[in-house]
């Protein structure tokens, strides 16, 4: 054995070494390491992981920016080290370190970190400043200069580039690259972003410094951007009618804000891959075109198992600017247009829509002009691929929310069904343990099945806006013991952080005017009369003789005021339990509470003897109870195919 492990390296320079043993005593010789691996994944060798990004350094401009938050979360979740260059003076939490952009004492940790960086992102249109894309892009080129490490480059761009809108297709236009030159030239701000797209695409060096440039529709989700929706849903969140502007059929192209980080993520994996098994070539190119290629796709596709021969590549797709820009729309909402999106954020917050003009949007400085783009584009192919692999991806859009498929049903929580469950439960305790349920994935004979769940759409969107902008509403319940006076503080807290204030006083005197018909009716509640107009009261004084009457001090506008008070006390005092949860329910439903807030105070019911304490009434008004899980019928099998097999062919005949 000892020589038979010298005459392996020997062997190897050329040599060979003969070691005579006998038949029956030699051991069979292991020649698996003189064989040839086979150069393709196979059975015997399984394919290796797939590349990640963890342990990577990342630096993000405009770190503390939405943009620049949603990519550094996302690559944070990556496993990657996250610096950036923030331009508040508020640290974010999901960076290593950052550093403050106008600030001299951070300029040398600044440009160390992203001179140590392995992936450079950039917001292209939080601070449209080209000098600035400039430096960043420097730094980046001279250090990859020396220390010859490869680097990657992603500037992330807006929809302001697209504000001009596209031109029309032409017969047989359907590529990402065809979209590119369609586009419109833009002025203004968009111009500034068009600009800095140019830089990034300019700096790409093969191999060496990976430049691209993601190129969204417009954004939405993670809280809203000043360039898409954020002025609608704060002037909707306000309670004003949400705005259409001309005729609102312009189509927008949307992009959710996680599915740009996905198409980030998937850039920066496949262009540091050491061992990317693909060719040089793009997907786009094709020797047979005779249109524009597809040169949108910067990323090259991966090999086949039989790798066919290279193809030269046009000088257009290759080196062009447009061959770093990569398209990425929704593609679960194709064609939304303006008056889709406006009216979905109007039926979330419970306001009117109104039409303006189209040149009144120019007026506005809380809305921005994308809200008239007029543009059509379908994604790249890595970005589409990208946003379908993305599992935690938004879907349904502006729109309602959507079914998908998931194999784990949501959990419920019933009170009612869990006590059945323990009753069900000790009486099968007595009987035998074999009659149980069916197992999991075990049929129990029912043609139902729970439906798949619903997720997405704008209820997520909006629920997204509210908890991101720091706006959920206030929802506060101030109890205490006597002569602790909780109703003046709870008085107090509505008034400063502007919400509504749910007294048993002002809830029969102001909110049971505003709720609906059966539940004034449960109250007693009778319609006022209107007040005589003040020229037909002062006629009828006048013709009398009456002298006009004194108008009334504040002492005796408190004293009056208090009385009201105590009568809409003592009226609520006097309803019935039911009557005063339907009423509270009511009030809490209505959209101007809901959307503000609520201090509640003075509404225990039924008081601390009674048959239920206060806490379960506070249950009863404060415990969300998830929905059931909507069920449908199981879908049919499939017939079975006349020719399956030939036991199913041979019983087939027989019956025939």
């Amino acid at each position: 054995r000892r020589q038979r492990r010298i005459a392996r390296p020997l062997s190897a320079q050329g040599r060979s070494l003969t070691v005579d043993m006998p038949g029956d005593q030699a051991p069979p010789v292991d020649t698996a390491m003189d064989e040839r691996r086979p150069s393709t994944p196979g059975e015997d060798h399984p394919e290796p992981p797939p590349f990640t990004l963890e342990g990577k350094r990342v630096f993000v401009a405009h770190v503390d920016s939405r943009v620049g938050g949603v990519l550094g979360r996302a690559f944070r979740d990556a496993g990657c080290d996250v610096r950036g260059v923030r331009d508040g003076e508020k640290e974010v939490e999901f960076a290593k370190e950052t550093y403050m952009a106008d600030y001299d004492r951070h300029d040398g940790m600044r440009r160390a970190a992203l001179a140590a960086a392995d992936i450079v992102l950039i917001p292209l249109a939080v601070a449209p400043d080209t000098e600035a894309a400039k430096d960043t892009i420097e730094a980046v080129e001279a250090a990859a200069a020396d220390d010859g490490k490869k680097r990657v480059i992603v500037g992330v761009s807006s929809a302001s580039s697209w504000a001009g809108g596209t031109r029309p297709r032409g017969d047989g236009e359907e590529t990402a690259a065809a979209d590119l030159e369609r586009r419109v030239p833009v002025r203004g701000p968009g111009k500034l972003v068009a600009d800095a797209e140019r830089l990034v695409a300019r700096a790409h060096k093969p191999g060496r410094l990976e430049c691209f440039c993601v190129l969204p529709g417009m954004l939405y989700g993670e809280g809203e951007f000043e360039d898409g929706f954020l002025g609608l849903c704060r002037g909707a969140w306000e309670g004003e009618a949400v705005p259409v502007f001309g005729d609102g059929r312009n189509v927008l192209p949307l992009c959710h804000a996680g599915n740009v980080a996905a198409v980030a993520l998937e850039l920066a994996a496949e262009a540091l891959d050491p061992d990317p098994r693909v060719s040089a070539v793009p997907d786009a190119i094709d020797p047979d075109a005779t249109g524009a290629v597809d040169s949108a796709v910067v990323v090259p596709r991966t090999l086949n198992l039989n790798p066919k021969p290279a193809v030269p590549a046009y000088p257009s797709a290759v080196g062009s600017l447009a061959s770093r820009c990569v398209l990425a729309v929704d593609e679960d909402t194709p064609g939304a247009t303006q008056i889709s999106v406006a009216a979905s954020i109007a039926r979330e917050f419970a306001v009117p829509l109104v039409r303006f003009p189209a040149s009144s949007l120019a007026l506005s400085e809380r809305l921005t002009p994308n809200l008239l783009t007029h543009a059509e584009f379908r994604s790249s192919d890595i970005a589409r691929r990208a946003i379908v692999a993305n599992a935690t991806r938004h879907r349904g859009g502006w729109g309602a929310p959507v079914e998908v498929e998931d194999p784990r049903p949501a959990e419920v929580l019933d009170v009612e069904d869990e006590k059945n469950d323990e009753k069900n439960d000790e009486k099968a305790g007595a009987g035998d343990a074999g009659d149980g349920a069916p197992a999991e994935g075990e049929d129990d004979g029912s043609p139902w099945e729970l439906a798949p769940p619903r997720v997405g759409g704008a209820p997520a969107v909006i629920a997204a806006f509210l908890e991101r902008n720091n706006l959920v509403p206030l929802r506060l319940l101030v109890r205490g013991p006597p002569l602790s006076f909780p109703g003046a503080l709870a008085e107090q807290i509505a008034e400063a952080y502007s919400v509504a204030s749910l007294t048993p006083a002002s809830l029969v005197r102001h909110w049971l005017p505003k709720c609906d018909q059966e539940v004034k009716d449960k109250c007693g509640y009778v319609e006022p009369e209107p007040e005589p107009e003040p020229e037909v009261e002062a006629a009828a004084e006048g013709e009398d003789g009456a002298e006009k009457p004194k108008e009334k001090t504040e002492a005796e506008l408190a004293v009056e005021s208090a009385a009201k008070k105590k009568e809409a006390e003592e009226t609520y005092a006097g309803y019935a339990e039911d009557v005063k949860l339907d009423l509270i329910r009511s009030v809490m439903a209505l959209p101007e509470v809901k959307r503000s807030g609520y201090a509640l105070s003075g509404v225990d019911v039924p008081p601390v003897g009674g048959a239920t304490g206060p806490e379960e009434t506070c249950a009863k008004l404060f415990t969300w109870i998830p929905p059931r899980p909507a069920m449908r019928l199981k879908p049919k099998p499939k017939p079975e195919d006349a020719d399956g097999g030939a036991d199913g062919g041979a019983d087939g005949g027989a019956d025939g």
